[in-house]
């Protein structure tokens, strides 16, 4: 993103109690480095980019009262200054007289009063002042609980307000038992729930390229069912298979496992079932394949692939034996010929004997038209960005 981007260093209590064989120092905490986008836009929007304000507490919302009956309702007294001096804004420094005492009171000349004169006497007008419960103190604003939104964000995250390691551990055994996941670092799903009710809406992409034990796919399910959004996830994960254990894999056995069973339930250690949050994902693995290979041949389990994604969140998994490749969607069918001979032909009527419609991609979508004049059967070409990436356009 580059340092021209950079908007907070927020400090997160990773840990409740101290590391007590520590050689120099215990290390209480963690950071969560925060980067825009975009570079600086202009001064109303620096960044191109905003983030929502957390909801109010009810130790927050505690502090507003109504000690005089304002019919307006509760509130509370808020600072009459700001820190600007009266060099850089001169019309906010002026006398302002104390109703109460006479007395004529000055701000500082390096904190000036908030509002001007003549917004000051509005604010008189409109019964916004206060002068402190015994009425001799400084003016003060009498802000009202209707008009404050959210809490803006701070940059110092405690374990009360977004979970520690120790709560990450605890929740992770809830899912599994210590011999199917023994993850040392998971991070608790309240921390990454901050962060989503911060920097994202209800119908956003989350990406999490370092997806460890899946939290954040566990944090984006539980938000979305808390307050009925429709948030995506990508999780990225190497399969942390090491020489000493080559069958280890954390992507599939704790990352891809904890996300299907917080989606569909499960039973926790105390043989409790746990309702699932709802939703569904696709598991993906990647290859790497010489270059010479995507242009010599064309790989077809790739394209299949793609062709369900493209149409539903649903995989089939490609078999290489059979003549079409098939997928039942809602109220269609999803078939792709690999190749096109008589066999594939008397396959693809016993197919359509029980189908209402289907959607075939065949690389020969105008030879099959002349062989069927079925109004059920869609023949559509295989998509060209697919053709460039995994075909080869000199086979058939």
């Amino acid at each position: 993103f580059g340092a021209n981007n950079f908007i907070a260093n927020v400090i997160w209590q990773k840990k409740h109690s101290p590391q007590g064989d520590a050689t120099y120092f215990s290390i209480m905490h963690d950071y969560l480095c925060i980067f825009a986008k975009k570079s600086k836009v202009n001064k109303n929007d620096p960044y191109g980019f905003s983030l929502a304000k957390l909801e109010r507490t009810d130790i927050q919302n505690n502090r507003y009262q109504n000690p005089d009956n304002d019919p307006r309702g509760s509130w509370t007294s808020d600072n009459y200054t700001c820190n600007k001096n009266s060099d850089e804004r001169p019309n906010l420094y002026y006398p302002i007289i104390n109703p109460n005492t006479h007395e004529e009171i000055w701000p500082s000349k390096t904190s000036v009063w908030r509002y001007s004169q003549k917004r000051h006497d509005e604010n008189v007008i409109n019964n916004l002042v206060v002068w402190g419960g015994n009425g001799k103190g400084r003016p003060r604003f009498k802000r009202f609980i209707d008009k404050v939104s959210g809490v803006v964000p701070s940059t110092w995250w405690t374990r009360e307000f977004a979970g520690d390691n120790q709560e990450a551990r605890k929740e992770l055994r809830r899912i599994f038992s210590e011999d199917e996941a023994d993850f040392t670092t998971p991070k608790p799903t309240r921390l990454i729930e901050r962060v989503l009710q911060i920097a994202t809406n209800k119908d956003s992409i989350i990406l999490d390229f370092f997806a460890g034990s899946g939290t954040t796919a566990h944090a984006v399910q539980k938000l979305n069912a808390e307050d009925g959004g429709n948030r995506r996830f990508i999780l990225v994960s190497s399969t942390e298979a090491t020489d000493g254990e080559p069958d280890k894999n954390l992507c599939r056995e704790v990352c891809a496992e904890r996300v299907r069973r917080v989606m569909q339930g499960y039973s926790n250690k105390k043989g409790e079932a746990v309702a699932g949050l709802g939703g569904g994902f696709a598991y993906l693995r990647s290859h790497r394949h010489p270059v010479e290979t995507v242009f010599n041949s064309i790989r077809h389990e790739a394209i299949w692939t793609a062709l369900c994604l493209i149409h539903t969140e649903t995989l089939s998994p490609y078999l290489a034996d059979a003549l079409i490749q098939h997928l039942d969607l809602a109220n269609s069918a999803l078939l792709y010929l690999p190749k096109l001979n008589e066999a594939v032909l008397v396959a693809l009527n016993t197919v359509m004997a029980d189908a209402p419609t289907a959607m075939v991609y065949t690389w020969q979508p105008g030879l099959l038209r002349q062989h069927f004049e079925d109004g059920r059967l869609s023949f559509l070409p295989i998509p060209q960005f697919l053709v460039n990436r995994f075909g080869n356009g000199g086979q058939r």
